[in-house]
């Protein structure tokens, strides 16, 4: 395991192979770092099947201000390729950080940002996650910005969306010009979104029939899907007994025959 200091550059030009069970790079509490280059964390040789929990590529915990640009891969982990973390803190100060043409793949889930405000404010462009065992990307914090790029060909779902155990101040971000194409499970799953988040201009294709690649969006509010292609089935389920049911609205896009259910 590499641990990061603050303020500090790394520089990834070459190929970095960390098949033990633990973190490879490991950036808790730092602040004020910069990750740059056009190398490649490798977890091993093949995509995990089985999660191994404490097998992280990127480890972001707590982290303010820091920055990923250039042409990085991290691929083959088999508990999460970039993982952020605000620790679930709800309240204090947000990360402002940036993430530039970072590409997960074949990790047991290539991208997921959980609780907290130590995460919140974090835009990421350009970033790809693509054929994940478990999920592209699993998001909880808030106010995450990700434009480009998409979540993409998954062996399970594109992004799921989901309802922090601990309060905090999840949502309410936006996806724009991102691909949600060709997911094995859901190309959305969304389960009880209490703030609302936007998608614009997206592109929607299903796995290759109509019991893959939906748009499942199960109790809750406020999930605005505008503009862009859609070409899968939309499921929209509400439980009266959930606390986050309300409207949800899916508009001006270009559709390819699907069923609505």
């Amino acid at each position: 395991t590499y641990v990061v200091p603050s303020n500090q550059t790394i520089i990834l030009d070459a190929t970095v192979t960390h098949t033990a069970s633990s973190k490879c790079f490991d950036f808790t509490g730092a602040s004020g770092w910069r990750l740059t280059g056009n190398g490649e964390l490798r977890g091993g040789s093949t995509r995990p099947l089985v999660q191994d929990p404490n097998h992280f590529g990127l480890f972001i915990l707590d982290c303010f201000r820091y920055s990923i640009d250039g042409d990085i891969t991290v691929k083959y982990f088999g508990a999460v390729g970039m993982y952020g973390d605000g620790s679930s803190e709800t309240s204090g100060d947000v990360s402002f950080s940036s993430v530039s043409g970072l590409r997960c793949e074949e990790n047991h889930v290539n991208s997921q940002l959980l609780n907290g405000f130590q995460q919140e404010y974090t835009t990421f462009s350009n970033c790809w996650g693509v054929r994940a065992t478990l999920a592209n990307g699993i998001l909880e914090t808030g106010n995450i910005y990700w434009h480009g790029g998409g979540l993409s060909h998954g062996y399970g779902d594109g992004l799921r969306l989901q309802h922090p155990v601990i309060g905090g101040n999840p949502h309410h971000g936006v996806f724009s010009g991102c691909e949600f194409n060709h997911n094995a499970g859901h190309n959305l799953l969304a389960q009880g979104i209490a703030y609302g988040m936007d998608f614009a201009d997206c592109a929607w294709f299903n796995g290759g029939s109509s019991t893959s690649g939906d748009i499942y969006i199960n109790s809750s509010r406020g999930v605005n899907i505008d503009g862009g292609i859609l070409g899968c089935d939309v499921r929209v389920i509400e439980d009266t007994g959930q606390p986050h049911t309300g409207w949800n609205a899916i508009r001006n896009m270009h559709c390819f025959p699907v069923d609505w259910d």
